[in-house]
């Protein structure tokens, strides 16, 4: 009976010490983009996209948002979801096709920024949104790579923001 509860300790051991080495092994940047097809016109698209306080009302994951103070004369909000809270500045703000927003917040696992593009379309809006991320934590890298998938975060965004509009539309993973 003790071989078996030390056999299973190792094994959680060296499961732990693999997830460890593979996202010591794998690079802390990345680049990963999606995009997908919105039934409004890219003003409306704009709009909601931009205003903040708001995002709770269509993003499900979003609990609250809270304006900052400027950062570096920048706008600044910090997002709350069931991870906790998430600073960010918009760095460019370019209405209505671009905007890039950061995390400021340096005591992350993670940290980067999101391109916003919209595009005119005979259907609506093309949303693309491009994450160009650092992951710091190697367990996180692991999971972010392996669990979670680059675009998960960015593709949940993109849904919900399809649903704001009365959409149930997939993604599309951006070639980088």
């Amino acid at each position: 009976m003790m071989w078996a509860i030390g056999g299973v300790i190792a094994l959680l051991v060296g499961l732990v010490g693999v997830v460890i080495l593979v996202g010591l092994a794998l690079p802390k940047a990345h680049t990963a983009s999606s995009r997908i097809l919105v039934k409004a016109s890219p003003e409306e698209t704009w709009k909601t996209l931009t205003d903040f306080q708001n995002h709770h009302t269509w993003r499900p994951e979003v609990t609250k948002t809270e304006r900052r103070s400027d950062f570096d004369g920048k706008p600044a909000w910090t997002e709350h979801n069931k991870f906790g809270p998430l600073p960010m500045v918009v760095e460019e703000f370019d209405p209505p096709s671009r905007m890039v927003t950061h995390i400021i917040d340096d005591g992350m696992p993670f940290g980067g920024s999101w391109t916003y593009e919209l595009g005119n379309s005979k259907d609506g809006t093309v949303v693309q949104i491009t994450e160009d991320g650092m992951v710091f934590n190697p367990v996180f890298r692991f999971m972010s790579r392996f669990v979670m998938g680059y675009h998960g975060t960015m593709d949940t965004v993109l849904k919900h923001l399809a649903r704001r509009f009365g959409e149930e539309s997939e993604p599309e993973h951006v070639a980088q």
